[in-house]
């Protein structure tokens, strides 16, 4: 089984940002306090985007990609590549979103270490995205085998 990288990179850049979406409720509650609306209206912008992103964007995506696959291998690595994207993307999300609180807004919401690293890992193994994109991809496929 290879790696297919396209699968890999989209997996990667869209779970980047959905780990990003999924950590700015914190920051956002912590910089619009004094505003009686602000976070609400903040959290629904984000809410927006996580939606937009995961699942219609998600699902679209890999749809196409589904129907591109040729054989069994092919879409096995597909899978494989998914959830390697997927874990390593949101893990990305969730520090990024981390440094630049910390950078812009000086909030420190804990120690980065090597645990902090391997729970964040672990906890993004087999998300929702995951799913999505797994759903889209099998379905993709199935058509086109059935076409």
């Amino acid at each position: 089984m290879r790696i297919y990288p396209i699968v890999l990179i989209v997996a990667f850049a869209l779970s980047t940002v959905i780990g990003a979406l999924s950590n700015t409720y914190f920051y956002l509650a912590s910089i619009y306090y004094t505003e009686p609306y602000g976070s609400s209206a903040a959290n629904f912008i984000v809410n927006m985007l996580s939606l937009i992103v995961n699942p219609l964007l998600l699902f679209i995506i890999f749809y196409s990609v589904g129907k591109r696959i040729e054989t069994n291998m092919e879409f096995y690595s597909s899978i494989l590549s998914l959830f390697l994207g997927n874990a390593i993307g949101l893990t990305f999300g969730h520090f990024v979103t981390i440094i630049v609180a910390q950078d812009l807004f000086h909030i420190y919401p804990y120690v980065v270490d090597g645990r902090t690293v391997l729970a964040v890992f672990a906890s993004s193994l087999f998300p929702l995205s995951f799913f999505v994109g797994f759903s889209a991809l099998a379905l993709g496929y199935i058509i086109k085998k059935k076409q």
